[in-house]
């Protein structure tokens, strides 16, 4: 009997501690994966109305407190906003907030705002209001921290993240997953590369504002991913007119030498002629120099109403080395065993906001990134480990080993009432991807074969094909 009282007690505090979780947890606000919440909790009586200020724009929410005392607003644009408790007409406490991309930030109150606190436990700082698991790291945080410019080093300060096999374009492993099982955003709109699903479409580096990088627990708004989600933001124009500029250079001065290649000792080719510890590729002698170049203008088209963005950004990494397959010693071919490389990667990013009422508000987004290639072969001697000046070919790849693409996002937000909001958003990409095989040669004659007009039996033939087409046989090139 102690057991079974002792069990139906426990069972009891189980559920009224429950039933007090349910009591004091918020109500759960619609997410989207461009814009963030705010919410918060007052006295009952302390206010009738909160206004919402956007201290960039200078666009105004306005929204009633309930009778527990409990106010909230979704589908902010990010940024900084300015609370303010309204009795009737006159204004009372105030506060400032900053919006996160994809989650709520609570508006917390000087103490004039309230008329008794009552402790009743340990304050947690972590967002109840939104269910994603990763980190969001701000355009002042990024400026702040010594990493690459580019996405891929943004994702390595995310915890559980590590790099991917550094011959893919792009992208990293989430969890242990694969590279390929993420989905990237920017601005609400998915640029994944839909050809190899590695990496995505980069903005200019100082066009980034917020970068969210949710590595398990996202909602619905995302989709497309098994492993991780990068969901960018980018900045928008201001009441201020800003400019800024960008220049950088890692020249190849100041990298490490490169080893050379050797052949392994493995005790069955050695003596004067034989290949044991010697090198069969000279790497010394390569170099790599890096040039990157970037601008951003910002402000307002007409005050509190249209605003504009705009920023390119180029990178230009020259690459000089032995080709991997005939810069060897065995080969000992001078033709096109030297490679030069110069890639090129232009960037640019435009967008236009307008606030066309303080509920209604509408975003033009336009994106570039285009990649390209261009390797030059030429006479190289192993022996002597020296390269000349004669072209033994050339070759132009655009987005074959790299990601890019033409971006273009509309976007619509209508705060209708305040439980009320609508969000819709249309977007195109386009990528062009060139490739020339190797081998190819467009100057050879076209050469064709007539049919064989032998007969084959119909039973093996069919069997052969593994085809059929309207009732008849229809021969493939695959007949094993």
């Amino acid at each position: 009997m102690l057991k079974k009282t002792v069990l139906v007690r426990a069972l009891q505090l189980a559920f009224a501690a429950s039933a007090m979780s349910a009591i004091v947890t918020p109500a759960a606000m619609a997410q989207s994966n461009a814009s963030g919440n705010i919410y918060g909790k007052v006295a009952p009586g302390a206010a009738n109305t909160v206004v919402f200020k956007n201290l960039d724009t200078n666009q105004t929410r306005t929204t009633a407190v309930d009778g527990s005392g409990t106010f909230s607003v979704s589908a902010l644009p990010i940024g900084r906003y300015s609370v303010t408790l309204m009795k009737g007409t006159t204004a009372g406490a105030s506060a400032t907030v900053e919006v996160l991309a994809g989650q709520g930030a609570e508006a917390v109150f000087g103490a004039e705002a309230l008329q008794a606190v009552q402790v009743t436990g340990r304050r947690n700082r972590i967002d109840i209001s939104s269910a994603n698991n990763g980190a969001t790291f701000t355009s002042r945080e990024l400026a702040k921290l010594p990493i690459a410019q580019n996405v891929d080093a943004i994702i390595q300060l995310a915890p559980n993240t590590t790099r991917a096999d550094p011959r893919y374009a792009g992208g990293a492993s989430f969890a242990g997953g694969g590279a390929s099982e993420n989905a990237y955003y920017i601005n609400g709109f998915p640029v994944t590369n839909p050809l190899t699903q590695l990496g995505a479409s980069e903005l200019p580096f100082g066009a980034i504002a917020q970068a969210q990088i949710l590595t398990g627990g996202f909602g619905a708004e995302f989709g497309r991913s098994v492993g991780g989600v990068v969901n960018v933001t980018t900045k928008s124009g201001t009441n201020n007119w800003e400019f800024g500029a960008m220049a950088s250079i890692e020249p190849n001065r100041l990298r490490s030498e490169q080893s050379d290649l050797k052949f392994a000792n493995t005790g069955h080719f050695g003596g004067p002629t034989g290949t044991d510890g010697s090198v069969y590729r000279f790497r010394h002698d390569n170099s790599r120099t890096q040039t990157r170049y970037g601008t951003y203008v910002g402000g307002p088209l007409i005050q509190d109403k249209l605003f504009m963005f705009l920023s390119a950004e180029t990178t230009r990494t020259n690459t000089d080395g032995t080709d991997a397959i005939n810069g060897i010693r065995v080969n000992g071919a001078p033709a096109g065993g030297w490679n030069n490389t110069k890639r090129t990667v232009d960037r640019y990013f435009g967008k236009f906001d307008w606030n066309i009422t303080d509920n209604h508000r509408l975003e033009l987004s336009l994106i570039g990134d285009t990649p390209t290639n261009k390797t030059t072969n030429t006479g190289y001697d192993p022996k002597k480990n020296t390269h000349d000046d004669v072209v033994a070919s050339k070759k132009v790849e655009k987005n074959i080993a790299d990601n890019g693409a033409d971006v273009q996002i509309l976007k619509y937000t209508g705060n209708i009432t305040d439980d009320f909001t609508v969000q819709a958003l249309y977007g195109k990409s386009k990528s062009k991807h060139i490739n020339e095989f190797e081998g190819y040669d467009p100057n050879l004659f076209v050469t064709s074969f007539a049919p064989d007009a032998s007969p084959v039996p119909p039973a093996t033939f069919c069997r052969r094909a593994r085809r059929i087409k309207s009732s008849r046989c229809v021969w493939t090139l695959n007949t094993a």
